[in-house]
């Protein structure tokens, strides 16, 4: 007999009732375990199946206020947007507390988590990743990618992110005892192979402003491979370009770290060719014709190529790279072994800038020829805003070799800039001699009085 078809049975039931099992009521703010499952397991076929614009606004709902994002399917990343997830997802997966967009950088950090561990020798599984990029993809405008194996997975990986500006790598310096006990064998140092799929790899993102390569073990036969296949994708695009689409990565990139690699002077010649003096950007074709392609003005505003191995011969394609560039703002040549000749060529090629503001050469063995060189890069100097002046503001040239007799000159000097705010001199010996009018304390008191009153003049001028 069913309960409730007739008026004695409804009266039954009534009666009945209290000794029934109480139903179990879902609570709004503590939903059961068994519901949380149920939860789980619906948006991980939901987000697999491929179909996730069919899930419901209220599924959604429930999945955020689970309260455990380590078991949420990060491929759905492209249907939620609740800020209040990621920040709880990022402060308990990585410990961090994100800036401006608690969704960007937490989806950054994972993607390049699983980048890097896909990279490494021991990984086989490449189809995550994939699958993550393409739910982030619209979400990851920064990747710092640490201790890569191999860059042959950046080929496929990169090329998905339409929106990546800022990519810094570092390929690993660990050391792999277990596959080379006797000889303590190095996994994931930069091969030949790595550095054509690099330069595969950033030449297909098609905004790509910032790349940093510092501490990868990049050497010049690498650097040679690395700008020749650039050279040959500049050469393949510029074949179906029409003249308004962009060629490659030479008319975006803005800012170039290659700092504590291996380079000598030929390295740094390669890409400084490449990337700064494209009036000159030459392509091999054969032994008997050269190619002139992408000759066009160079966007590089900052370059860094500090803690390598460049000389004075390194430094004279720099210095006459520098006197017909219009966009280098700050350059970094510190801790490098240009010695007092190859500061002298830099010098020379900066009296013809008009755009660097800042540079570094600091730990170069600088000494007087340096200085008479820099002395006239500052007397050059005027008050006016036109192209003929010059626009250093920032000089660091500490611990070098400067003598008494090169500060005293370049307090002097100092005297006829108007823009430079800024100039360090620490780790020199100075040391007083008696036949001077001028001690170094009043050198040293002289430029800083000039330096706090440009400074002062800029502020007024910008207000």
């Amino acid at each position: 007999m069913l309960l409730g078809d007739t008026t004695l049975e409804t009266a039954l039931t009534e009666k009945v009732k209290p000794f029934l099992p109480a139903t179990q009521c879902i609570i709004d703010n503590e939903a059961p375990t068994l519901t949380k499952e149920c939860l789980r397991i619906s948006s991980l076929e939901t987000f697999q199946s491929k179909e996730s614009k069919l899930m419901s606004p209220e599924l959604l709902q429930e999945i955020m206020s689970l309260g455990d994002p380590s078991k949420f399917p990060h491929h759905g990343a492209n249907l939620i947007d609740h800020e209040g997830f990621y920040k709880k997802a990022s402060v308990e997966k990585f410990g961090m507390e994100p800036g401006l967009s608690y969704k960007k950088t937490y989806l950054e950090r994972l993607v390049a988590d699983k980048i890097t561990i896909a990279s490494s020798p021991s990984s086989n599984d490449e189809s995550d990743i994939h699958l993550m990029i393409e739910a982030a993809k619209d979400y990851i405008f920064t990747l710092r990618l640490r201790n890569i194996s191999s860059s042959q997975l950046l080929e496929k990986s990169l090329s998905n992110l339409p929106n990546l500006m800022t990519l810094e790598l570092q390929f690993g310096n660990k050391v792999n005892f277990d596959a080379a006990p006797t000889q303590g064998k190095h996994f994931g140092l930069m091969q030949a192979s790595d550095a054509i799929s690099l330069a595969i790899a950033v030449q297909s993102i098609p905004h790509l402003c910032s790349l940093s390569l510092t501490n990868s073990q990049m050497t010049d036969d690498l650097m040679r491979l690395f700008v020749n296949e650039l050279k040959a994708k500049d050469k393949d695009k510029d074949k179906y370009n029409d003249g308004n689409s962009l060629t490659g990565i030479r008319d975006t990139l803005v800012e170039l770290d290659l700092s504590f690699n291996k380079l000598t002077t030929d390295g740094f010649r390669q890409i400084l060719l490449y990337f700064l003096d494209g009036d000159n950007l030459i392509h091999d074709v054969d032994d008997d014709e050269k190619e002139i392609i992408g000759a066009k003005d160079s966007i590089l505003s900052t370059f860094k190529v500090a803690g390598n191995k460049i000389r004075a011969e390194g430094a004279r394609t720099l210095g006459r790279i520098l006197r017909t560039n219009a966009s280098l703002e700050a350059l970094d040549l510190r801790m490098n072994l240009l010695n007092d000749e190859g500061g002298q060529l830099v010098m020379n090629g900066l009296q013809h800038n008009h755009t660097l503001k800042r540079l570094n050469m600091s730990c170069n063995l600088l000494s007087s020829l340096t200085a008479e060189g820099l002395c006239r890069v500052f007397e050059m100097s005027d008050d006016s805003s036109t192209r003929s002046s010059n626009q250093l503001q920032h000089m660091d040239i500490s611990s070098n070799e400067f003598k008494a007799s090169d500060l005293i000159m370049l307090s002097q000097a100092v005297e006829q800039t108007c823009k430079l705010t800024s100039l360090d001199l620490r780790g020199n010996v100075f040391k007083n001699s008696g036949s001077k009018k001028i001690t170094t304390e009043d050198a040293l008191e002289s430029i800083n009085n000039k330096l706090k009153s440009n400074a002062t003049h800029m502020k007024m001028q910008n207000r």
